[in-house]
């Protein structure tokens, strides 16, 4: 047999599925339409990257899957090439985007062509053409009839590298996503998109959605929906209000000190002429810093203002200070601070030797043992004091045994009206164990509740627990009463042996309260040194604190969105110009559509940035000139352009009508198409590409163009493809490029092992010994087609496996769990290789089962079987037979260290070793033995596996 020629193969394939538009659709006559979508691409001068090829390839698959199927498939391509990445690359290579363009979509439609992917190349998009930015600009137009779209005076993120305005979704790590540099903070006036109008809509959108949780996940996170209250404050003395946003409206009578953002237009106003100096000093070493080390650095630094801040609850003075952890652009710039109970506040007022009042305290119901409160008992409330009591020179600490309940615990009693704490603890001391001279050290932080039934009184108590730590001066005591005696006796434990104590359950959480190090409670609990608040849980207390703030008129409950308002303006040359004319007399006023596009002028010289806060369009006079749409008076034209994430939130949309001059796309067409069945990307696009794209949808929904509002039925996320277990970088010399292992072992093989690598949201490593592995699959499988006779019936074994793979390999698909069905089909390559014959109808079977996964060598073997027409134009792909299927499965329960965590369909007589590995494949499992290690696979045959891990 001559051997597989994979180049030659594929090559000619790929030319003839164009030539014979195997893949090209019929967006009209279609009856069962799947629309197949991969993001496309930005054609940068590298060419194809393996990550973009490996998520065209998780798109590819599925695609050829559905055709097979039956179904009408539409999978086409297009470039994202507006932007700042094309203009930084031009400007480094001397030459003009559009002329550099025209060569890097060249190689990239060379490499995709070759690639042997289905799209449909007669539907091709250009983001940088004006017959389709003229639909970027007609968006915009119809967002600003609706008050979508909008121009403000706004502080916003300026890189001085790329000399842009960027969207806060731009910022990765406190530098700009595309050149690294920290941005600066700049106010401009610039146009914004009104996505905050959207926020709750988006964030209700989220659980309906087939779309990977991770990505999910991140969209509710940036939404960021906080409920509390907007409450009025004010500046002492001179009156001037301020309003701060919090979520905690229960912790007020916490707030010890008041910050202002080092931005705010009040610091200015109320700082005192003994701070100047200092403040003014603070605010420029703020704006040295960017938002991540703003927020990210632990040392919390500030300077008082010598102003005082009037709480609005007890019109307490607090001071005012300023610091760079509160932010200008979250919230109102303004937040009251409490210590006790936010972290930030915490190591603020630490470092700066401010007043922490706890007003939230701890809260713990007992649920085992026989102080378990009982329903039949009365409750009453009372403080008590808990008290460690430590011996004067061993590192020792009192215990005491209760005779009558068991118990055993530290020095407890409770303390009586007008008595401190402090008191409450000496007099319990010297009454329980006699002991005189007693050395207060400190209370223990923090206070806490517990309700628990008091057995030896009779009744439930929710006490108010104050631990209090005690060191004895010397050894000397007095006798105690017969009757407190008859109680207890006492001794003393060493430190270490504390924890081993069966501790009442209070005295458990003090001894962890003593020894660990402090730190604010944020979490929800129950009220104190609160007023009117005291004894309610923070639920409670919030919707009480509400209603007063209400019916005082100093505040209201209200939500709150960390999502800001999409800034589009672009200070830069490569983008769709923003269709407005601004007029001395009518102001902006948009371009008609009849006027649309509004043409990018093609510049040879002049387009590169300024950084001086205009467009490089603004020194173009023939651009800049025009009339007012509205007056006809003499007017200018704006001088930004747009952010080309807009460009890629619709174009899924034009692909559908990508020659039509008259509307955005074909409604009819629009019908039957959309939204998108199937989406994949990285994940990294989340709160920028794909955040987006559901705004302009949901844009267009309200424009009354489509009658749903999410654009895709199913995203996934896609994992990063590694190099030997390392993150690809040009300074690592550990880039793949396809094109070079499409010519090593050919796109079949490639694209077979990049999908066999693991699961397909998962980050998986790329080996050059993995994908030889590939290849000699795909030669295997060459080299059986002289086992498919036309005379020659299958064992009835061979019939069995091969339905048992037709099952899985379809669910696979429709899970999308590409390593498992090729690793099932691996599996059935072995039980063709071992039989003497295979019968054609097995064969043509199993040449569907692979053909997304190995298309051309598919399409190969089909036609030597004398098929006249593609094998993806065949509808062939295979059904099992459910009798031979039936009861040849069962569910195995998969463990890690004895707990539940999966359960799969297996073949019921499946051994262990084979066992062990689809069970250490599930993804599931993946995620929990991930950066562990396993010690052992236990099985145990048709029931369970379990994995020892460590």
């Amino acid at each position: 047999m001559k051997k597989y020629d994979f180049n030659k193969i594929e090559k000619k394939w790929a030319q003839k599925w164009v030539k014979d538009k195997v893949f090209t659709s019929d967006l009209a006559k279609v009856k069962n339409p799947y629309y197949a979508l991969f993001m496309f691409p930005y054609p940068s001068a590298e060419g194809l990257h393996i990550g973009n090829f490996y998520a065209f390839t998780c798109v590819d698959v599925m695609a050829k899957y559905r055709k097979l199927q039956g179904r009408d498939v539409f999978e086409p391509i297009g470039w994202d090439a507006f932007g700042i990445h094309s203009e930084n690359y031009a400007l480094q290579i001397g030459q003009t985007p559009m002329k550099m363009l025209s060569r890097t979509i060249k190689n990239f439609r060379k490499q995709l062509s070759s690639a042997g992917l289905g799209c449909d190349w007669t539907r091709e998009v250009d983001t940088t053409t004006p017959e389709y930015y003229k639909w970027t600009q007609w968006i915009f137009t119809k967002l600003l009839e609706k008050g979508l779209a909008f121009q403000k005076k706004a502080i916003l993120n300026f890189c001085p590298s790329c000399k842009t305005v960027l969207a806060d979704e731009q910022i990765e790590s406190g530098a700009c996503e595309r050149c690294g540099t920290a941005p600066e903070k700049k106010e401009m006036k610039q146009w914004f998109f009104k996505i905050t109008a959207f926020s709750q809509r988006l964030l209700d959108g989220l659980p309906k959605m087939d779309w990977s949780e991770i990505t999910k996940s991140a969209q509710k996170n940036w939404i960021g929906r906080s409920e509390g209250a907007m409450v009025k404050f004010s500046i002492a003395d001179c009156r001037l209000p301020i309003e701060i946003f919090t979520t905690r409206p229960d912790t007020l009578f916490g707030a010890t000190y008041f910050v202002l953002s080092p931005e705010h237009p009040l610091v200015a106003k109320i700082t005192t002429k003994e701070q100047k100096k200092q403040v003014e000093k603070y605010i420029r070493q703020a704006g040295a810093k960017s938002e991540l080390e703003r927020t990210e650095n632990k040392e919390k630094t500030g300077v008082f203002t010598g102003a005082y801040a009037l709480n609005p609850i007890n019109k307490e003075k607090i001071p005012v200070w300023i610091a760079d952890y509160v932010l200008m652009g979250y919230g109102t710039g303004a937040i009251m601070a409490v210590p006790a109970h936010d972290e930030r506040d915490w190591e603020f007022a630490k470092k700066q030797g401010i007043e922490i009042r706890q007003v939230v305290a701890p809260y713990w119901k007992v649920t085992t043992g026989n102080a378990v409160p009982k329903p039949n008992l009365p409750t009453i409330k009372r403080n008590n004091a808990d008290v460690i009591v430590k011996h004067w020179e061993k590192d020792e600490y009192l215990i005491l045994n209760w005779k009558e309940t068991g118990w055993t615990s530290f020095v407890v009693g409770g303390i009586e009206d007008n008595e401190s704490p402090e008191a409450a603890a000496a007099r319990e001391v010297r009454e329980e164990t006699g002991f005189k001279n007693i050395k207060f050290v400190k209370k223990i932080w923090p206070q806490f509740y517990n309700f628990a039934c008091a057995v030896h009184k009779n009744r439930n108590q929710i006490a108010r627990r104050t631990i209090l730590y005690v060191e004895l001066k010397n050894s000397e005591q007095e006798k105690i009463t017969s009757k407190e005696k008859a109680k207890h006796s006492f001794k003393w434990c060493p430190g270490h042996e504390i924890g081993k104590l069966d501790l009442i359950d209070a005295h458990k959480i003090a001894w962890n309260f003593f020894n660990q190090k402090e730190a604010a409670f944020i979490e929800a609990g129950v009220n104190i040194n609160s007023d009117f608040l005291d004894g309610l849980t923070t639920e409670e207390a919030k919707k009480k604190m509400i209603a007063w703030l209400e019916e005082k008129g100093l505040g209201k409950g209200t939500v709150n969105y960390r999502l800001r308002d999409w800034c589009i303006s672009r200070q830069r040359y490569w983008g769709p110009p923003v269709p407005i004319i601004h007029c001395p007399n009518c102001g902006p006023v948009a371009v008609p559509e009849k006027d649309l596009p509004v043409k990018l002028p093609e510049l040879d010289k002049g387009w590169e940035p300024a950084g001086d806060g205009r467009g490089p369009l603004a020194k173009v006079k023939g651009f800049m000139e025009a009339k007012c749409p509205k007056c006809g008076g003499e007017a200018e034209r704006e001088p930004d352009v747009m952010d080309n994430f807009l460009d890629s939130a619709w174009y899924f949309f034009r692909y559908l009508s990508h020659d039509n001059k008259k509307e955005i796309f074909d409604k009819k067409r629009g019908k039957k198409w959309l939204p998108v069945d199937l989406y994949v990307g990285g994940n990294e696009h989340a709160v920028l590409h794909l955040m987006y794209t559901r705004f302009i949808t949901m844009a267009l929904h309200d424009l009354g163009l489509i009658d749903f509002d999410n654009p895709f039925k199913r995203f996934r996320a896609n994992g990063m493809i590694l190099k030997d277990g390392a993150k690809m970088s040009k300074s690592k010399g550990n880039v793949i490029n396809p094109e070079e292992y499409g010519k090593k072992v050919g796109y079949d093989a490639l694209k077979t092992y990049l999908l066999f690598l693991g699961p397909m949201s998962e980050n998986r490593s790329f080996t050059d010994q993995g994908v030889q592995g590939a290849r000699r699959w795909v030669e295997k499988i060459y080299k059986l087609k002289d086992k498919a006779l036309k005379s020659h019936k299958d064992s009835p074994e061979v019939i069995k496996k091969l339905h048992q793979t037709i099952r899985v390999v379809t669910e696979d698909f429709e899970d999308q769990k590409y390593n498992t069905a090729v690793a099932r089909l691996m599996e059935l390559t072995n039980v063709f290789s071992v039989a003497k014959q295979i019968s054609p109808d097995s064969w043509q079977k199993f040449l569907a089962l692979i053909a997304p996964f190995t298309p051309a060598l598919a399409e190969e073997l089909w036609r030597e079987l004398g098929e006249k027409n593609s094998i993806f134009n065949s509808k062939s792909w295979p059904s099992y037979d459910k009798k031979l299927v039936k009861d040849e499965t069962i569910n195995l329960v998969v463990q890690i260290n004895g707990k539940l965590r999966d359960t799969i369909e297996v073949e019921a007589g499946i051994g262990e070793e084979e066992a062990g590995e689809v069970a250490l494949r599930s993804e599931k499992i993946q995620k929990w033995i991930k950066g562990k290690k396993v010690v052992k696979v236990i099985f145990i045959k048709g029931k369970l596996v379990n994995i020892v891990i460590k």
